[in-house]
């Protein structure tokens, strides 16, 4: 038995480099169709996706939601962890699709650091909140690690020059 499995094996492997054409052309077709395109998104098509306001109101509303997670912790591990998804999916990801590194908008390399920075620590936080070994004083530092992290998303726009309603104030651009 075994040598009728090696000689199955064998011929498997032998016959590996025979790929037909057609399936050869089929693979070449799939691969460049995974290429990525690496062209800054399109800024009315994130904004008409984005939450309301502009970057000030998304970084007040994860705020506001991490006022509820060291409480919601400790009653519910699994509706914090959500909660702070939702606000990482919600209001993160448009802050980083607009001004992160390769987002629609550049602007410049403080905020794009600041806003990485925040990505870590909001990851961070969630991977606490999903690990049954961290106690509530991990979370409350995660939280309060987060927090800061929001305030340099803040001075770096501010000191960018950012208006607090940006993406949504910018002017329109130009055809």
């Amino acid at each position: 038995m075994r040598r009728l499995c090696l000689a199955a094996v064998l011929s498997t492997l032998a016959c590996a480099d025979e790929i037909p054409e057609d399936v050869s052309a089929q693979m070449e077709a799939a691969r460049a169709g995974q290429r990525v395109d690496t062209a800054a998104p399109d800024i009315s098509d994130l904004l008409s996706a984005a939450p309301p306001g502009g970057h000030t109101d998304w970084i007040g509303d994860i705020r506001s939601g991490l006022d509820t997670v060291p409480v919601l912790a400790a009653v519910d591990r699994g509706e914090a962890l959500h909660a702070v998804q939702e606000l990482y999916s919600r209001r993160f990801e448009p802050l980083r699709q607009f001004y992160g590194v390769g987002g629609a908008i550049d602007a410049g390399a403080a905020v794009a650091q600041a806003i990485e920075g925040a990505g870590t620590q909001l990851q961070q936080l969630m991977r606490h909140l999903a690990s049954n070994t961290a106690d509530s004083a991990v979370i409350d530092t995660a939280v309060a690690s987060t927090r800061a992290a929001l305030a340099g998303i803040e001075n770096a726009t501010r000191a960018a020059g950012l208006a607090p309603n940006a993406p949504r104030d910018l002017p329109p651009p130009i055809s």
